[in-house]
């Protein structure tokens, strides 16, 4: 299945925004198209910690992060806000209490329902359990790599790992695969406790920081270890 080759999917920058972007239209008429650079963010978000909400035959993205994240919780929220695909209401810091009883604080935000997201959860879900679909070539664009870097991303040892915790072994294999044929940078797939991560050696940060620093902000640049 070619997504990026559907026009159905996504259309060239819009010159104003579209009036189906808002809250007042049912999600069942928000039907796209939708710009490959939102689908994109889309599967990086959903490779990493976002998760999809299907109802009514409507879907929307849920993402939640800790307050060590804020200033990249804030630039997805204005991304898709200023693009008409949620509030553009200021996110506000929660108390959670986590394991232990630990408090610490946290942001979130949901966007509006679109059945043209319904593809998505589909390809993503199986069983409310995620999964990396069959079409992950076509869906892993440079800037879904650089979102799913900043998401789950960070430096480890002299190289760069990706979390894959919620992925069984054949999905993160998948994933390894995809990233070689496509960008022709190598990476390992590591055991730790349960899990598996994804592994950059040092000698692919250079490679890697080419592909996806262009499409990652200032503050996450760490994640690429500093490279």
């Amino acid at each position: 299945m070619h997504i990026f080759k559907k026009k159905s999917f996504f259309s060239a920058l819009p010159k104003k925004q579209r009036c189906f972007y808002t809250k007042r239209i049912a999600a069942k008429e928000r039907i796209g198209p939708h710009q490959e650079q939102v689908i994109s963010t889309l599967v990086g978000n959903l490779l990493g910690d976002g998760h999809m909400e299907k109802r009514s035959n409507a879907t929307r993205m849920h993402i939640h992060m800790s307050s060590r994240n804020v200033e990249y919780i804030n630039w997805l929220h204005i991304f898709f806000s200023e693009k008409g695909y949620c509030s553009t209401e200021k996110l506000k810091l929660s108390k959670q209490i986590g394991k232990n009883n630990k408090i610490y604080f946290s942001c979130k935000f949901r966007t509006f329902s679109f059945s043209s997201f319904n593809f998505l959860h589909d390809s993503f879900y199986v069983k409310k359990k995620k999964k990396v679909p069959e079409e992950i070539y076509n869906l892993l664009s440079p800037r879904a790599l650089a979102i799913w870097i900043m998401d789950d991303g960070g430096k480890s040892g002299a190289g760069v790992k990706i979390s894959t915790d919620c992925f069984c072994l054949q999905d993160v294999i998948r994933l390894q695969t995809v990233i070689f044929e496509k960008y022709k940078i190598t990476c390992t797939v590591q055991k730790h406790k349960s899990n598996y991560v994804i592994y950059f050696p040092k000698n692919q940060l250079s490679c890697l920081s080419k592909t996806v620093k262009p499409y990652m902000i200032p503050c996450m640049y760490y994640k690429l270890n500093n490279y």
